[in-house]
């Protein structure tokens, strides 16, 4: 399961004000952690499991320009997935790759 970024960086600066040199975020990663200190060999074959159900690579990649890619059906949807990480991100005043793409063009235009 996964974390807010709010949660998670509330735990990273905890930890790093206590001079702590290991964090484990999630309770998910911390009950793997402690199954596989229990049972090493049996948590290695689970993840063996997981990753042969887990499907290939395609084996041909077509490469389109992303203005073309970001029509396609696929391309709306993660769109529409990726509007929750850039709201974080300006939350977190973090800058997206486009905005900083896009402040670095106007900064090198006389």
């Amino acid at each position: 399961m996964s974390v807010s970024a709010e949660h998670a960086a509330r735990r990273v600066v905890r930890a790093t004000a206590g001079r702590r040199g290991f964090l484990v975020i999630s309770p998910m990663a911390r009950a793997g952690m402690a199954a596989h200190g229990v049972a090493p060999g049996l948590t290695q074959g689970a993840m063996r499991l997981v990753g042969r159900l887990l499907p290939d690579a395609p084996g041909d990649v077509e490469e389109r320009p992303g203005s073309e890619a970001g029509q396609s059906r696929l391309g709306r949807l993660v769109g529409a997935v990726t509007v929750l990480n850039e709201r974080a991100g300006r939350r977190m005043n973090q800058r997206s790759r486009v905005e900083r793409i896009s402040q670095r063009n106007e900064e090198d235009t006389p």
